[in-house]
């Protein structure tokens, strides 16, 4: 006859002794588990370290495709949940996995682009466009918009994409993530004026900058930095 397992011991808020089930907590990542800098925060930390050490096992439920995941979402949670739940992965294995056939992905194409639509894939490896937008025009230019939906950004050919820089929006949006995706650095939340139509500027997507007009010290710095 084997022990049976002792449940997590803890103090309510009455301070009240109880007697915790171990459960699955689910966590989304982008705009969850990570803030607006990509980056997960100290209390979250402490968060997850607590729910550990009571018995609950952690899992990770999102979108994104497997080479979106980080090295960490594997060893520090129990599970994921991704590809909007075509694949579920426990303890490092996958236990269930449904993908759309290419068959039905070929005909989808094919029906979308006969109403000049455009399909958006995600595999396990890469996101695939069936076709890509013209409305950048023939020379790469800086994108400012008020918004730009999912649909717009993966349509844009990235060859004339040098970058975007929208009113409205937050760094875990849609969009944002589709465009960090695609290798484009992207800005949103910025005060957009019309009157920087035509002009040479600098998006800095690491640091969250926009220079309209840069001077002649600021252009030879970023190009230093991107040369390097």
């Amino acid at each position: 006859m084997t022990k049976k397992q002792q449940l997590p011991i803890w103090k309510n808020s009455s301070g009240k002794t109880c007697k915790m089930t171990p459960k699955l907590l689910f966590f989304d990542i982008d705009g969850t588990l990570l803030d607006y800098t990509g980056k997960m925060p100290a209390s979250a930390k402490e968060a997850l370290r607590q729910a550990r050490l009571t018995g609950h096992r952690l899992v990770i439920c999102s979108g994104r495709s497997g080479h979106q995941l980080s090295d960490w979402m594997f060893t520090d949670f129990d599970g994921i949940i991704n590809c909007t739940g075509a694949r579920v992965i426990f303890k490092q294995n996958v236990i269930y996995e449904h993908f759309v056939p290419w068959e039905d992905v070929r005909r989808a194409r094919e029906v979308l682009e006969a109403a000049n639509g455009v399909l958006v894939a995600q595999t396990e490896e890469c996101t695939i466009l069936s076709q890509e937008s013209s409305i950048l025009g023939e020379e790469p230019v800086i994108l400012m918009a008020e918004d730009i939906a999912p649909s717009e950004t993966v349509q844009m050919d990235k060859t004339k994409l040098l970058s975007f820089v929208t009113r409205l929006g937050s760094a875990n949006s849609h969009t944002a993530i589709l465009a960090r995706t695609m290798g484009s650095p992207a800005l949103v939340g910025v005060d957009i004026d019309q009157k920087y139509e035509g002009k040479l500027a600098i998006v800095d997507g690491y640091e969250g900058k926009f220079i309209v007009d840069p001077d002649r010290e600021a252009l030879t710095a970023y190009t230093e930095k991107t040369a390097g």
